[in-house]
């Protein structure tokens, strides 16, 4: 790479891009937006062997602090099919694989969709809000989070939450009583974990510090 650049065949950058299936998934589809190929010597094929006539262009690419944007209007349609098979992909995928598993696989699916999406919203945090910006971004952004949760797995209404062990069922009592009445199932499940983690935590030790929240 730094020969030819040297010569001046080819005006590129190198850069390092993680080998593993999240990075091998994304030069797929930055390829895919570009409507070019990766060059792979899996396939056995190499830079150097690429004529100029190969290399394709695009409309415009955007690069700032907060990332970059490919725009290729040649490729929309294309794209939005790929979208549209990576959510056939995410719907199809079972919990055989175990809770966590199906998850990643999920979450990586849902980056990529939205690495694909060709409209966003930008949320700017005003500097009226002072030292809460802080704390009023992580809100903003747990919602979002929240809200992707309960759209993909759906709410559960606490109050028809039947036939569970004690514990839980105190759980969910001490929640409705202070207002919640519906959760994500992720929520739900990552609350409960937590719980029994720290039960069985507590079980194991002798002795507790108490210490005011000040």
């Amino acid at each position: 790479m730094a020969v030819n650049r040297s010569y001046g065949r080819l005006d590129v950058y190198p850069i390092t891009v993680p080998i593993d299936e999240v990075g091998t998934n994304q030069m797929f589809d930055i390829a895919a937006v570009c409507n070019s190929d990766v060059v792979s010597s899996l396939k056995g094929e190499i830079i150097s062997s690429r004529k100029f006539d190969d290399i394709k262009s695009v409309d415009l690419i955007d690069i700032s602090e907060f990332g970059m944007t490919i725009h290729n209007n040649k490729t929309r349609r294309n794209i939005s099919k790929r979208r549209n098979n990576l959510k056939k992909n995410m719907s199809n995928i079972g919990t055989d694989l175990g809770f966590e598993s199906a998850e990643f696989q999920r979450d990586i699916c849902s980056e990529r969709i939205k690495s694909l999406i060709d409209k966003g919203a930008e949320i700017y945090v005003g500097s009226n809000f002072g030292a809460k910006s802080g704390i009023t971004r992580d809100r903003i952004e747990t919602g979002i989070r929240l809200y992707r949760d309960a759209c993909r797995h759906g709410m559960i209404d606490l109050t028809n939450v039947k036939n569970v062990p004690p514990y839980i069922s105190r759980c969910i009592n001490r929640m409705t009583s202070s207002g919640i009445t519906k959760m994500s199932a992720p929520g739900m499940l990552t609350g409960i974990k937590i719980g029994y983690q720290t039960a069985l935590t507590c079980t194991k030790i002798g002795a507790w510090i108490v210490c005011d929240e000040d």
